[in-house]
């Protein structure tokens, strides 16, 4: 059987507001300050550590992958 407890807990006034907000929240700021961070911040400390650029992507989209890794919301 599935979980649905998620789908129950959203909201049932569902507004243009909100709609534009989670769009526009999902859209545009979340990649902005995830390039800031991956690309920003966490590319450019493995330079520092690491000598072989392939070595440096690699390791930054591994980074990025497990952090994107779906959950398993598994309550049973």
């Amino acid at each position: 059987m599935v979980d649905d407890s998620k789908t129950k807990s959203l909201p049932r006034n569902v507004t243009l507001f909100t709609i534009v907000f989670g769009v526009a929240s999902a859209g545009i700021v979340s990649p902005f300050y995830e390039e800031i961070f991956y690309y920003g911040f966490i590319y450019r400390w493995l330079r520092n550590r690491v000598s072989m650029r392939c070595a440096r992507v690699k390791i930054s989209s591994l980074i990025f992958t497990l952090a994107h890794f779906p959950t398993i919301n598994n309550t049973e």
